[in-house]
């Protein structure tokens, strides 16, 4: 296979002359995007299916996971009455060469969430990233947070929708994968096996953050559509963690891309989500999410490359008032992996 430069990302393409802030080639739905015929993703292994969940079951107590009843009444999300810290990591890998190991980059993000007036305001007080070749992760490079907007998260109970966005941290997949992507649309009805419509609205990082900087200047804010996503989540049952019944939801879901402008990009990937919620309190405990991706870039006739990929991005709950909580993720380390 020659060799290419894919970072797999949800919804979001890496690229070989891209940084943290210099997003990858337009995602779907973008203009030029159109959906990618389906025989281009039966060439991508969908991860296996407790993918997901493994990550789930690594930070879980041997206590944890017996299997319980469902509450009487509708699980639903609710504001928390004292501040949270979470903490986000991802870890992506592509094909560079035949002859070598794969490269891609680790992300640590720590993420407080502190009750606000009619919701939660969201701040990404620390990231880091570090990039990964030849089997090792090298030194972290410490992100500059203080310009991005504080996202205020409300809920109806159902899902949390952003007030006055986009904004980087909600919204955008770029240094941080977007939070809308990891806290799910809950079904009406909460009995399992039951299923619910997730829709998500999705925005490259300098989009996001080309709307702030005209809001901080005292200008409109431009007129962007939205990368719409749709995604099938299913209530898979209900389980003891630390003496509170938990919800476990999971999904699956597929992106395909077909970008022809002055390259060709065909894209395919497919997900895996896991994700544990306390009804008591109306927290998100842990969430996972697990892909493999197939891409083709085409520069001219006689360039063309391809990668496969995979990534792994997971949210922790890691400090809280009261209720159950997770292990932290350690900083990033250079070193071998």
């Amino acid at each position: 296979m020659t060799s290419a430069v894919v970072v797999l990302a949800l919804a979001a393409t890496g690229c070989d002359r891209c940084t943290p802030e210099d997003p990858p080639p337009p995602p779907p739905s973008s203009p030029g995007v159109d959906p990618v015929d389906a025989t281009f993703l039966d060439q991508v292994p969908a991860p296996a299916p407790s993918a997901a969940a493994d990550l789930w079951t690594e930070v879980a107590t041997d206590a944890w996971g017996r299997p319980t009843d469902a509450p009487p009444e509708p699980v639903r999300w609710r504001v928390p009455s004292c501040p949270l810290r979470y903490v986000l990591r991802s870890h992506h890998l592509y094909e560079v060469a035949e002859d070598r190991e794969p490269a891609g980059q680790s992300m640590r993000a720590e993420i407080a969430a502190n009750p606000s007036e009619g919701g939660v305001t969201l701040q990404a007080t620390e990231v880091a990233t570090a990039v990964v070749a030849d089997g090792a992760r090298g030194t972290a490079t410490q992100h500059a947070t203080i310009d991005w907007a504080l996202p205020q998260v409300t809920t109806d109970g159902l899902r949390w929708r952003e007030k006055d966005g986009p904004t980087t941290v909600w919204s955008a997949y770029g240094t941080v994968p977007a939070l809308v992507g990891l806290f799910p649309s809950l079904p009406r009805v909460t009995a399992v096996g039951g299923h619910t419509k997730w829709g998500l609205d999705i925005f490259l990082q300098r989009t996001t953050q080309e709307i702030q900087r005209r809001r901080a200047d005292g200008k409109p804010a431009p007129n962007v559509s939205p990368i719409e996503r749709e995604r099938d989540l299913e209530v898979k049952g209900f389980i003891d963690v630390g003496g509170e019944r938990a919800m476990v939801l999971a999904a699956s879901w597929t992106v395909v891309v077909d970008v022809r402008k002055r390259l060709m990009l065909r894209r395919a990937e497919r997900w895996r989500g896991h994700f544990v919620m306390i009804p008591a309190t109306g927290r998100l405990l842990h969430a996972a999410l697990v892909g493999r991706s197939r891409q083709e870039i085409e520069l001219d006739s006689r360039d063309r490359k391809e990668s496969e990929g995979r990534g792994e991005i997971e949210l922790r709950l890691v400090e809280a008032c009261d209720g159950p909580t997770l292990p932290d993720v350690p900083p990033l380390k250079p070193g071998p992996l």
